[in-house]
């Protein structure tokens, strides 16, 4: 039996199973060579990346989010600004609810074309004059002489009127003249300013005619300008001086804390149709 060819095969065999280990471990050995000094080059970008690219990327990021954070912090402060306005308007509307409620009532009696609720824009309170100027003018449709009201207290008459604001003379003011009537005795004289805020005159009364302390003065109605029935104070003392009386009044107005007050276009109210 001839076993050269079966030798020669297996020869042939181990010699290609040698060789393929052989090819592996030089691969093997080869590839971790690579590693090894392919980690000479990798660390140099490893490092930049850690150094460079990360720091680089969370600044980007962070500036993004402060980005958004500015944003939303401008939303929240528009939203504020919004709000405080709002409330800045409740509270002045509060305020003018709490300034104006008499006058509100007052206005109850005349029709809403009729009358108008403004504010006091400045005032003057002096030894020479009593006036105040008012926010209304031509544009509301002002006109000299029309009356002034606090709720049911005479407050005087306009004596300038210009495009934006009107100037009133005060019943308190020496030059403003009222007729009047004493509403318990019906004793009528004329009221005159003395340029004092809780002092006027009640004057042209004849000694023989009944006077009490405490009596309420009102306007008479004479002469046209003022109506009937506004209050204009209370007696607070009187002597006589031959034959007339003294009579000191105290005004129910003080103009000094007046904020609001109001215009009547009609001298004679007549009921709204509202109440």
């Amino acid at each position: 039996m001839n076993y050269k060819p079966m030798i020669a095969r297996l020869k042939k065999t181990l010699w290609v199973l040698v060789t393929v280990c052989t090819v592996a471990i030089f691969i093997r050995f080869v590839a971790q060579k690579i590693d090894w000094y392919s980690s000479y080059i990798m660390y140099p970008i490893l490092k930049m990346h850690a150094n460079y690219v990360d720091p680089t990327r969370a600044y980007f990021q962070e500036r993004s989010t402060a980005q958004e954070l500015s944003c939303a912090l401008k939303a929240l402060m528009t939203d504020y600004t919004t709000l405080s306005a709002r409330y800045i308007q409740l509270l002045g509307t509060s305020d003018f609810n709490a300034h104006t409620q008499s006058l509100q009532e007052f206005s109850k009696r005349y029709k809403s074309d009729q009358c108008r609720t403004v504010q006091v824009l400045a005032r003057h309170i002096g030894s020479d004059a009593h006036f105040i100027l008012i926010d209304a003018g031509e544009r509301e449709n002002i006109e000299k002489d029309m009356v002034v009201v606090h709720g049911n207290s005479l407050v005087g008459r306009v004596i300038e009127v210009y495009p934006h604001y009107s100037k009133v003379l005060l019943i308190t003011d020496v030059r403003c003249k009222v007729a009047t009537f004493c509403a318990a005795t019906k004793t009528v004289g004329v009221f005159g300013g003395a340029n004092h805020c809780t002092a006027g005159q009640l004057d042209h009364i004849s000694h023989l005619m009944p006077i009490q302390v405490g009596d309420v003065v009102l306007s008479s109605g004479e002469g046209g300008l003022f109506a009937r029935g506004f209050g204009i104070g209370t007696i607070e003392r009187f002597t006589k001086d031959h034959l007339l009386y003294d009579i000191t009044v105290k005004p129910f107005i003080d103009p000094r804390s007046m904020n609001y007050c109001t215009v009547l276009y009609s001298v004679v109210p007549q009921l709204s149709d509202k109440i």
